[in-house]
């Protein structure tokens, strides 16, 4: 091959790698680039938040914790808009528009399977909001619900100029790894970053689904925004999702799941619990267990 074909083959070869990145979005990155990405966030160690050197029981797994401002981020989006595609139909571009509002002031933990090891893969993430940083989520939410002139509640605003406060977006986990104990991995990294960053409050809205999950099966004391009715949105799929407002102190957080976890373990020795539901309680227990101390309880594992 000649010099000048050899220059034109190379010119045509980046004009289609240029041309097949104009077509992702940071929503919509194509499989090629997410693999690179994951490796990217491996390799490095200043992305590495939880692994099984210090949290033995997250086994093969580990969570990776992302601004985004950073470009690894989009790791996180993309599978935000892979999930609530599958979920409620969602299109990538319909959730660019919503989420990117929160894009510059975000942060993503990514729960990531590292085996194989040559093949990460993706499997859930939550994205929290500094909301000292930017705009909130719910706080928009609510305003768009109640209108601007409507006095924001005194929960979901920064009452005190030094008061941190985070804003609990979105949590999903791939479908085929839904087994309650990948989500509380999630949470239990929100909380932890929470405890070392002083984060003062979190607020969010809330499915009834998943506050049922979050308050009386796991203990999280959220607590409805007094004077705030639920509102709802139809989804393309046309189902409706209703969202209530609610906001938690980190500091009850704790006391409040280690609670919940000693109830379901005492419930275990309760002839009075039928069998089934002592099977429930030991599964909610070892799944609270992951979300507030990272690892399971001794009793489960025996």
């Amino acid at each position: 091959m000649s010099l000048e074909s050899s220059r034109e083959s190379t010119a045509n070869q980046l004009d289609i790698g240029k041309e097949q990145l104009a077509k992702t979005t940071p929503y919509s990155r194509n499989p090629e680039e997410i693999r690179s990405m994951l490796h990217d966030i491996v390799d490095s160690q200043s992305y590495l938040y939880i692994d099984k050197s210090t949290n033995p029981a997250i086994d093969d797994m580990s969570i990776y914790r992302i601004d985004s401002r950073d470009r690894h981020a989009d790791i996180g989006r993309t599978l935000e808009a892979q999930v609530f595609n599958k979920d409620a139909g969602y299109e990538p571009e319909f959730i660019e528009e919503k989420f990117s509002p929160y894009d510059k002031n975000s942060i993503f933990f990514v729960l990531v399977e590292n085996e194989p090891s040559e093949d990460p893969q993706s499997i859930g993430v939550l994205r929290t909001i500094d909301c000292n940083r930017g705009s909130s989520e719910t706080i928009s939410m609510f305003k768009e619900f109640y209108g601007e002139e409507t006095p924001l509640p005194l929960e979901l605003s920064m009452k005190n100029s030094g008061e941190k406060v985070w804003d609990i977006f979105t949590v999903v986990v791939d479908p085929r790894y839904r087994d309650g104990t990948n989500s509380a991995w999630l949470y239990h990294a929100l909380y932890k970053m929470s405890v070392e960053e002083g984060i003062d409050r979190w607020i969010s809205n809330i499915t009834p689904k998943e506050i049922r999950n979050l308050r009386h099966y796991l203990g999280i004391p959220f607590i409805d925004v007094p004077g705030v009715d639920p509102v709802f949105d139809i989804m393309p799929n046309g189902s409706r999702s209703d969202y209530g407002f609610y906001y938690a102190d980190v500091k009850d957080v704790g006391p409040a799941v280690a609670e919940r976890i000693e109830y379901l373990k005492s419930s275990l020795e309760d002839d009075k619990v039928s069998e089934k539901e002592k099977r429930m309680n030991a599964l909610l227990s070892q799944i609270a267990s992951v979300a507030l101390k990272g690892s399971l309880l001794d009793t489960a594992q025996e």
